[in-house]
């Protein structure tokens, strides 16, 4: 390896590591506020004893309809977990798919072994990590959707739903995790054309790397939204099983602010895991926009040079296109979005 094969060898992998650490510390400080800010969300269900578990007896007003909205609650996190393993899968397999497309040889073993080591370590992690549902399990799973499926179900159980649980979250950690190494392969360790290259070529290679940035920023948005939206679906399933509007309105405030919480936390995630690369890439057509044609990077000499340079970046994608820069920040902001819902919920039971 020459000298500067080895300078790049370090910087690349300096550069891998603080993407990866960006979005790994906002989730590591959203779980340590979460734990030290909030206790158990006790809203009285276990201490109303018969009131609160009226839903229960056949023979209580509304039993037989609360029994089918608890069922169709029950299908709606059902879809959101389909919708979210399916997603978690398809962004695993599109950010290999582009690792591979991107890097080669050792390069891309030392960085599939690295993303597959980190998995490991971050599954092993969140599955211990559950903190929405070990603060909801006793206080107000239990209390509802736990006796139900007690006595109403043979085969599946509160203890299921927890497994259920690990399954996805583990998924969801891989892909995101995945999606974070492709984007950092796909922009900051591909390597450039060789010097001397036309301009055309070092274009086309930039569009290819904005290309793939966008597709692993909208597989992304995919995961995380659905990881909202079931856990969203998961908090909503207690709320068709309240016996009263009191304890409906107690359960959708709950609902709503675990929410916000994660959907908020999310996007932080995404936008830290995007914007390292999408910056470096920016850099980088910059630098084209202002030298077209010249290996050395000098600035264009007139005016249709500069004319002929956004001609040939915009005929390969790279103009700036608001459309386009409204679609990406629409696909950051999406799990926070995604995680209002619930909150939407509690205004229009306050205003009804």
């Amino acid at each position: 390896m020459t000298g500067a094969e080895a300078a790049w060898s370090w910087r690349s992998w300096l550069r891998l590591g603080l993407c990866v650490a960006a979005p790994l510390a906002v989730s590591l400080i959203a779980i340590v506020v979460f734990r030290a800010t909030n206790n158990p969300f006790d809203v009285g269900l276990g201490a109303a004893g018969g009131e609160a578990a009226g839903f229960l007896d056949p023979q209580s007003e509304g039993y037989w309809e609360r029994l089918a909205a608890e069922r169709r609650a029950r299908l709606l996190w059902e879809t959101s977990i389909v919708a979210l393993i399916v997603a978690s899968l398809a962004a695993a397999a599109i950010s290999i798919w582009i690792i591979t497309a991107s890097l080669a040889g050792a390069a891309r073993r030392n960085l599939l072994v690295c993303l597959l080591g980190l998995v490991a370590a971050m599954v092993l992690f969140i599955i211990r990590s559950d903190v929405s549902f070990e603060f909801t399990k006793l206080p107000v799973l239990e209390p509802t959707v736990g006796k139900v499926l007690e006595l109403t179900e043979g085969g599946f159980s509160l203890e299921r739903f927890e497994l259920s649980r690990k399954i996805t979250n583990s998924l969801s950690t891989a892909a995101t995790v995945a999606i974070v190494f492709a984007m950092v392969a796909a922009t900051q360790l591909s390597p450039a054309p060789v010097t001397g290259a036309d301009f055309e070529e070092r274009v086309r290679h930039a569009a290819a790397q904005a290309h793939r940035l966008h597709i692993l920023l909208y597989a992304a948005a995919a995961v995380l939204i659905t990881v909202v939206l079931s856990m969203a679906a998961w908090l909503l399933w207690p709320v068709a099983l309240a016996g009263t509007t009191a304890f409906q309105g107690r359960l959708l405030d709950i609902a709503a602010g675990i929410g916000l919480f994660w959907g908020t936390t999310f996007t932080l995630i995404l936008a830290a895991s995007y914007l390292p690369s999408a910056i470096w890439l920016n850099a980088r057509i910059r630098e084209l926009r202002m030298a077209p044609g010249d290996p050395q990077g000098e600035q264009a000499a007139s005016v249709s040079a500069n004319q002929g340079t956004d001609e040939v970046l915009a005929r390969f994608g790279l103009g700036q296109n608001v459309f386009s820069q409204v679609t990406q920040l629409v696909a950051i902001l999406s799990p926070m979005i995604s995680g209002a819902l619930p909150f939407l919920g509690t205004l229009t039971q306050t205003l009804g």
